[in-house]
């Protein structure tokens, strides 16, 4: 089994997370995508608690079909939210799977910053997936949509978020529990 990896704060998920899985999905082949949000962000970042995020990540998974997953593993870790720690957790339990990380080109000018980031592709395939505005030559894919958690959540505390940046169900949660104002 093909199993693409799609970790990140998701604080909050939004369409540039759905058409990076749905991308992984349908373009690369992946049988399952796994959305693991961070318990907690390595470099000190606030988050939204991961009970919230959590569950938006699986009212996304739930949106985009069967084949995707939203997994709470980080939060059974305890560590400082390493992708190396997760996969290292993650990878031995699943023995015959093959399993794909899946990072987008603006996130590649950090990998300084990452922890053993030569065992992650010792234990994974990375994939550099194509994010408008960040050309790489390693990059896959067209070229997604341009558009970060922090746009959405500038743009939440407005109340100016512009239709079709948020998947339904996750614009849905965000209003019901009157998160990011």
């Amino acid at each position: 089994m093909n199993i693409a990896l799609l970790g990140g704060s998701f604080n909050p998920p939004h369409m540039g997370h759905a058409l990076c899985a749905s991308f992984a999905h349908t373009a690369l082949g992946a049988d399952e995508i796994w959305l693991l949000p961070a318990f907690r962000h390595p470099l000190g970042k606030p988050l939204l608690a991961f009970e919230h995020r959590l569950e938006m990540c699986r009212l996304l998974a739930g949106q985009l079909g069967p084949w995707a997953r939203a997994m709470d593993v980080e939060a059974h870790l305890g560590g400082e939210g390493r992708t190396v720690d997760l996969l290292e957790h993650l990878v031995p339990q699943y023995s015959g799977c093959h399993f794909q990380w899946l990072m987008g080109s603006d996130t590649v000018a950090d990998l300084p910053l990452w922890k053993g980031f030569p065992r992650i592709q010792e234990l994974v395939e990375v994939v550099v997936i194509h994010r408008l505005g960040y050309p790489m030559e390693q990059a896959v894919g067209p070229g997604l949509v341009s558009l970060s958690s922090t746009e959405v959540r500038q743009r939440l505390a407005t109340q100016n978020i512009p239709k079709g940046w948020l998947p339904t169900s996750v614009a849905h949660y965000i209003h019901t529990h009157h998160l990011y104002l």
